[in-house]
């Protein structure tokens, strides 16, 4: 496993995958530089169009136990893959996490940068898109939020704050902070390609660039 490296060139992977160390059977993983097969499924990577990937802890009396690791991905008539594996007991917890990493590293390379860099180029081109349940503008990020009846809020790019801790993603306003989005990365497809988007926008001023080349702007709801 150490001597794998994946690069933009050659994301191919080949591994073969038991979902536990009681797992009688492995399965087998193929990522090529078109596609991707697991589980009796095949999907070309240029027919997707969502993919979500988490951790999740699990806990028996306040005391740490299994931790699941998922990837699903999903195309556009929506076949999906779904990869899950755990470890228990923190057995082989290095090399489970080395795998889980491995195979993101591969994805990020036929997956998840090519969908960051579609919204971006949509979001250059002045046009509006819509990823994990949020809007996107070149001036800014809009959601819907509110406990029984759900209204539309906008805030600039100026004005939105991001964090990512304990696989949630949280978008909020840096003037109404109390409003916010919520996003489970594990359970809420494209997430992780919002995240990686934020970020990508947040470097070298991206976002404020952005924003001036499309002008005017419409103002934030209130």
């Amino acid at each position: 496993m150490e001597n794998i490296v994946v690069t933009a060139e050659n994301y191919a992977l080949e591994l073969d995958l038991k979902r536990s160390s009681l797992d009688r059977f492995k399965r087998h993983l193929s990522i090529t530089n078109s596609y991707i097969e697991y589980g009796g499924k095949k999907i070309l990577f240029s027919e997707v169009e969502a993919m979500r990937y988490g951790i999740l802890q699990m806990y028996v009396n306040g005391i740490k136990t299994n931790r699941i690791f998922e990837i699903r991905l999903k195309d556009r008539v929506g076949q999906a893959i779904r990869i899950t594996f755990s470890s228990e007991f923190g057995i082989n917890k290095r090399k489970i996490e080395d795998t889980y990493n491995l195979i993101l590293d591969s994805l990020w390379f036929a997956v998840t940068g090519k969908l960051v860099d579609k919204y971006y180029n949509a979001l250059l081109k002045g046009n509006s898109v819509q990823l994990a349940n949020c809007e996107l503008t070149p001036h800014g990020i809009g959601f819907k939020f509110g406990l029984f009846i759900k209204k539309p809020y906008f805030f600039t790019w100026d004005k939105v704050l991001m964090v990512a801790d304990k696989g949630m993603l949280i978008i909020r306003s840096s003037e109404k902070k109390r409003i916010c989005k919520r996003l489970p990365l594990m359970r809420t497809w494209n997430a992780v390609v919002l995240h990686a988007l934020l970020n990508w926008l947040w470097k070298e001023g991206r976002a404020y660039k952005l924003s001036r080349q499309n002008s005017p702007h419409p103002d934030s709801i209130n």
